[in-house]
């Protein structure tokens, strides 16, 4: 059911709407971070928001034990960066779909494969820690 999988997938499901409102948001709404921007930054803020997706994916994965973790994330990764490049393009009118912008979607979540197995390991610590406070 969905309440079990929202349950179970609890820091994917806010990872992955996050980046489902950060790539469906009106862009004008971001003209005031002007002054933080350099050149090509964008392509920056794409790598960080699927590294963090790919990482809550993994773990979620890895947390409940699923084989194939890396095969799965990538997947999810692969048709959401194309998802949301297709969807900037056809569903507004602030926003464009990029190759490169889904380039760097790709590479920020093969990024985060690549540590994953050690980002794990310490999120994984820091939840039995505290879970040992409380």
């Amino acid at each position: 059911s969905v309440v079990k999988i929202l349950n179970n997938y609890k820091l994917s499901m806010i990872a992955i709407a996050l980046l489902l409102y950060l790539s469906f948001n009106d862009a004008e709404t971001y003209d005031g971070m002007s002054f933080m921007m350099f050149p090509h930054a964008d392509k920056l803020i794409h790598f960080l928001m699927y590294f963090g997706v790919a990482s809550a994916l993994y773990i979620d994965f890895i947390w409940l034990g699923r084989k194939h973790a890396t095969t799965l994330t990538f997947a999810i990764i692969a048709l959401l960066a194309g998802a949301t490049e297709l969807g900037q393009h056809l569903l507004t009118d602030s926003r464009n779909g990029d190759i490169w912008d889904f380039l760097c979607n790709i590479t920020g979540g093969i990024a985060a494969m690549c540590i994953a197995p050690h980002t794990a390991k310490t999120y994984f610590k820091f939840i039995n820690y505290v879970r040992k406070l409380f």
